[in-house]
């Protein structure tokens, strides 16, 4: 599991300049985009390698999935199960919602 509360932290290990660049310079892509990258950052690395090698899919990609998350996380019953102690990784689990990087290779 991923600690850290600096964005960015674990994917800077893994991602090439330009890519991270790109990832930041994107407007769309937000906290939770972040926390998504430096998941398969950890999960996956070579896996993350590979979908960045063509930045503008990648970043297509981070918007796809932090818009699924997103949905969960912001909606009412995903808001009241955070508030009530759950992870954000438990109420996407508890949604079905595919967080692993293994979707998009």
């Amino acid at each position: 599991m991923l600690t850290s509360n600096q964005p960015l932290e674990a994917a800077s290990q893994v991602l090439e300049l330009t890519a991270l660049k790109a990832i930041v310079k994107c407007s769309e892509i937000q906290r939770q985009g972040f926390r998504i990258i430096d998941r398969w950052a950890v999960d996956n690395a070579e896996g993350l390698k590979k979908l960045a090698r063509h930045t503008t899919g990648l970043l297509i990609i981070i918007m796809t999935q932090q818009s699924a998350e997103d949905r969960v996380l912001r909606s009412e019953r995903g808001e009241e199960l955070l508030h009530n102690g759950l992870t954000r990784h438990e109420v996407l689990s508890m949604y079905g919602v595919d967080m692993s990087i293994d979707q998009w290779l």
